[in-house]
């Protein structure tokens, strides 16, 4: 899932209808006439959308040009409650990995623990990795300056000073617009 994906699904607002194949472990749950509720179901919906590919090629004149190539494709757009679900429990998962670990830096930066922006940054990156939730975070480091030094309760024999401040904020409407993509993919099929 990309923005691009999602762009187009907010801007095109395909027709989603319910799915008529079910899986069989769906297919017994209905036989079985066990609620609704506990029932998994999945919408289609589809548009057509054409992608291009810009490439620059060298002309017989040595000159450089951008050639455009184009296909027109259709993307079909799969909503399903099951993997709505996994996605809910993975986002709150990975959310709360990344909010614990801020807090660890955090700590460490005010314990005087580290020293360098970059090294925080660092930390800071090998915590988000690839996760997507990463995105719902943003935070800032800077020296201290001599004034927020002077500011600083005494410390304890033994008790180092920091040379940084660390703050992060958590944005809560970025996982909520992420909410409603839930257990929504993409599948891109050529027309020709």
């Amino acid at each position: 899932w990309t923005k691009h994906l999602a762009d187009l699904y907010d801007q095109k607002k395909p027709v989603m209808k319910e799915a008529s194949f079910l899986s069989l472990k769906e297919q017994l749950k209905r036989q079985a006439q066990k609620p609704p509720e506990t029932w998994e179901r999945y919408f289609i919906g589809e548009m057509g959308h054409t992608i291009t590919h810009e490439q620059k090629v060298e002309t017989s004149s040595g000159n450089k040009k951008t050639e455009k190539r184009s296909i027109r494709t259709r993307l079909i757009y799969v909503f399903s409650t099951a993997d709505q679900k996994v996605c809910r429990k993975t986002r709150v998962k990975y959310t709360d990995k990344i909010a614990a670990g801020l807090v660890q830096i955090q700590n460490s930066v005010q314990n005087g623990h580290m020293k360098e922006i970059q090294a925080v940054d660092k930390r800071v990156t090998a915590l988000y990795g690839s996760k997507a939730a990463q995105h719902y975070f943003t935070y800032q480091v800077q020296a201290l300056t001599a004034q927020d030094l002077d500011r600083l309760p005494p410390r304890h024999p033994g008790q180092r000073k920091p040379a940084l401040k660390f703050s992060y904020q958590y944005h809560a409407d970025r996982a909520q617009k992420d909410a409603g993509y839930d257990g929504l993919y993409t599948i891109c099929t050529s027309l020709s």
